[in-house]
């Protein structure tokens, strides 16, 4: 109760307020208590520990920086921040709205502000002051507040504008905050000539653009790679201005530092670019190629061409870097591929055959340059650039392919020679003729004689053989050049003295004139214009008939003279005629067709190898003897050799000669009227010495039991075709008598030719012959001496060696003696041996 009895305050009232008798003014400095940094609302929130005065705020003193303490230096760890709006109301919670820079720098800054552990503020106390004027506590570097709340940015990007500039190829996009370059994906991009249905005008930008030259901050500039920017240039309506040039890409093309992507503009209303730099960059032509084979140009610009203004008088072709040598085009027509940079000019007829044929241009790289001036051709930029001229002496450009055939090679030309008519087949061997003619890549391939070209040339076998048929020639004794020329154009080769027209054959003389009738004469024909031997398998065709036959085994062996075989015929005369590559000449009778001579016999049949020897040669048809007024012409050959002086002794039947040295066995050839003789058998031998004759033992034995006893002479050393010999041998009683022990006559032995060894042959009688006493072996043994008395060769010298020589008859044991040893068996049988017959361990 006491307290409600207490004494209460008088009021006072707003009209009579009483002034205050003592006042302290607040001069305690106001502190930031925590602070909030929201990046998607853009925002900093202050708050405070009293009443801050709103306008005294100066954002400028304000640093947001990445730790407590950050090095002065390290300008990458803090943004000091320019400007922002504000709350204008006094409270103790200020926010602060980022300026658009600071905001930007902020999130290009990568490790400033990017979570809670990354968010420190750095102020001095000049950044507000409280109600009183009292500046703020500061907080300054390496006393930095940490955040207390922090928001991350989630708002996706925008693109704002891009321009495009044509000449340097540079597209730089204007991004609605700080992006990040790295993320960036060209591949996302597309460039189209409308903001929607650009109708097939766009590019697809690849990953050859994917390099950005510039990045700072919102701003990103990236080079168009060089097919991108070709592509672009190269599509008729596409970039040629702003009106034109449109841009959509997907949300991946690019992010911002958090990682937001930006937000996609689709292909159906794609952007418009702010600004257009158009192309003013000269093009040039950068490689050029040639292919004579198809007649084309390959052009390589350095950006697009536009296909459809090309003048050809401003494109030429020469021999150098400085040409003398020079070719300006005068038409053709054109083809580009992809993107215009790659032209292909199909030469027309006048200036494709003008350039194969001419003998110093365009036969390789080395000698084929080009010269274009600006007229030639020009750029797709919206105001045409006239492409950059290149000229002779200093600009020309050197082709860096060239295609055409090899020049042909020769290796020969078969035949050499032929007809004057021509129509002569030729077949020309060499190289680089090309495919078999009318297969696929077949060319053409001509043959010049003397320049006049021949006919059909036709490929046989690929790039190695062709034919041709000789034109129409003039009679010319030398040998005239060849030329051969592929595809019609300076791929020549030029053969001088290569071929030769020929005469038409001359007949003079024929040897021998006259044949058997069942042919097998080997004829000699002289004359001229025959052509090359047989041998050089160089000339033409030659054929010899003879009665309408074909004579065979034709043989020219030279311009003047051939052999041949004659064909079998009837007897009488006939015409000879020779063809020449189908050019003919006639020698009317000619030629006469014999029955043929024979050889039978010839006596005698051999001769010793050093001499002379007459012969008989017996046989038919020789005709009359040499005394006669009628006789034939005679010749002998035999072997290889002639047998001379021949004549017919006997009519028809003999004919003798003398026969020359020589070795072996030999055919014989009669010859009659110069007509060979039929093929025989008969021979005629020229033997050698006949060697060394000799017994080949000095000792032969023979028991008495047999019936002969064999003594052999030999021959020893002879040579080849040693003669035969005859041996006359005789038997001498010596210890054994005839005929009791033995018989042996007299004998003469032939030793044949061929044959090297004889037997004498003696008879034994000894078993007949009863001697006075039991015989007992060796002591009764006997000899029969044997002797060679004359040695006689058909041919030549022989020489003797053993010329004597024993055959003892080796008589029997019946005794026990001490040359005799006997066998008895339990049968009673007794089996008397000789001891020098016993072997060795018996």
């Amino acid at each position: 109760r006491s307290s409600d009895l207490a004494n209460r305050v008088r009021s006072i009232s707003n009209e009579n307020a009483t002034q205050v008798t003592n006042f302290v003014e607040d001069t305690t400095e106001p502190k930031l208590l925590s602070y909030n940094v929201n990046l998607t609302a853009e925002t900093l929130t202050l708050s405070f520990d009293e009443t801050v005065n709103a306008s005294s705020l100066d954002v400028t003193q304000i640093t947001v920086q990445d730790l407590a303490y950050v090095p002065l230096a390290s300008l990458a760890q803090r943004r000091l921040l320019t400007g922002g709006n504000s709350s204008k109301e006094d409270s103790d919670l200020i926010e602060i709205v980022f300026d658009f820079d600071d905001l930007n720098e902020i999130k290009r800054l990568q490790s400033v502000a990017v979570e809670n552990t990354s968010t420190y503020l750095a102020f001095s106390k000049n950044l507000i002051r409280d109600m009183n004027n009292n500046p703020v506590s500061e907080r300054i570097n390496g006393d930095a507040m940490k955040v207390n709340h922090f928001a991350e940015d989630t708002t996706p990007p925008d693109l704002w504008s891009y321009s495009l500039d044509m000449d340097t190829g540079e597209i730089a996009f204007t991004f609605s905050e700080t992006i990040n370059a790295a993320s960036f994906d060209v591949t996302t991009i597309t460039l189209q000539s409308a903001s929607s249905n650009p109708m097939g005008r766009l590019r697809h930008l690849t990953d050859e653009s994917k390099d950005v030259i510039r990045a700072d901050g919102r701003f990103v500039t990236i080079k168009l790679g060089f097919s991108d920017l070709n592509r672009i240039k190269s599509t008729a309506g596409l970039a040629v201005g702003t009106y034109n040039t449109f841009v959509a890409f997907e949300e991946k093309m690019i992010a911002d530092m958090n990682v937001n992507q930006v937000n996609r503009i689709l292909e159906t209303s794609a952007k418009k670019a702010e600004n257009f730099v158009p192309d003013t960059t000269r093009p040039h032509m950068i490689d050029f190629a040639i292919n004579l084979i198809t007649g084309k140009l390959t052009l390589w610009f350095a950006e697009p061409v536009n296909s459809s203004v090309v003048d050809y008088t401003a494109i030429s072709l020469q021999d150098h870097l400085s040409g003398t040598d020079h070719y300006t085009l005068s038409g053709g027509e054109v083809a580009h591929y992809n993107d215009s940079m790659k032209f292909v000019l199909q030469l027309n007829i006048l200036d494709w055959t003008y350039v194969k044929q001419h003998p110093s241009l365009c036969t390789s790289e080395n000698d084929c340059y080009m010269t274009l001036h600006s007229a030639a051709f020009e750029d797709t930029a919206t105001i045409p650039n006239s492409i950059s001229n290149q000229l002779n002496g200093t600009s020309a450009l050197r082709a860096s392919s060239f295609i055409y055939y090899p020049t042909p090679e020769f290796l020969q030309i078969r035949p050499i020679a032929g007809r004057l008519s021509g129509g002569t087949r030729v077949v020309i061997t060499g190289a680089n003729f090309g495919p078999i003619s009318n297969f696929p890549g077949a060319r053409r391939v001509d043959a010049l004689f003397d320049e006049i070209y021949g006919r059909n040339s036709t490929v046989l076998t690929n790039d190695t053989v062709f034919e041709s048929f000789t034109p129409t020639g003039l009679i010319n004794s030398t040998a005239l050049p060849l030329k051969i020329v592929i595809d019609n154009s300076a791929l020549i080769k030029i053969i001088s003295a290569a071929y030769t027209y020929l005469e038409p054959p001359i007949f003079e003389t024929v040897f021998p004139v006259a044949g058997t009738r069942y042919g097998g004469t080997l004829i000699h024909i002289h004359g001229d214009h025959f052509g090359p031997s047989t041998d050089s398998n160089e000339g033409p065709v030659v054929e010899v008939r003879i009665g309408g036959k074909n004579c065979t085994s034709v043989n020219v062996t030279s311009i003047t003279a051939l052999t041949c075989v004659t064909p079998e015929l009837s007897l009488g005369n006939h015409d000879i005629v020779v063809v020449v590559d189908e050019v003919k000449t006639t020698a009317p009778n000619a030629f006469r067709l014999l029955d043929p001579s024979t050889v039978t016999v010839i006596n005698p049949p051999s001769a010793y190898r050093y001499d002379f020897a007459w012969v008989n040669i017996s046989g038919t048809h020789f005709g009359p003897t040499a005394r006669s007024k009628t006789a034939k012409a005679v010749r002998v050959t035999i072997g290889e050799k002639a047998c001379q002086d021949a004549q017919v002794i006997v009519a028809d039947t003999v004919i003798r000669c003398r026969a020359a040295p020589h070795l072996g066995p030999s055919n014989i050839t009669v010859f009659i009227d110069d007509v060979s003789s039929a093929p025989s058998d008969v021979l005629f031998w020229h033997y050698d010495d006949p060697g060394t004759i000799t017994f080949t033992e000095a000792h032969f034995n023979v028991t008495e039991l047999e019936y002969y006893g064999n003594v052999t002479v030999a021959r020893r050393d002879y040579p080849a075709f040693a003669s035969p010999v005859d041996v006359t041998v005789w038997a001498r009683e010596s210890s054994a008598v005839s005929p009791q022990q033995f018989v042996a006559a007299n004998a003469t032995l032939t030793m044949k030719a061929f044959k090297n060894e004889l037997v004498f042959r003696v008879r034994i009688s000894a078993r007949h012959y009863q001697p006075e006493r039991l015989r007992k072996g060796l002591d009764d043994d006997v000899n029969v001496g044997l002797v060679i008395t004359s040695i006689d060769p058909r041919h030549g010298y022989a020489v003797r060696d053993r010329t004597e020589t024993t055959l003892t008859i080796k008589a029997i044991c019946e005794v026990v003696s001490d040359n005799c040893l006997a066998d008895y068996y339990s049968s009673g049988r007794i089996v008397y041996k000789r001891v020098d017959d016993l072997v060795l361990g018996e």
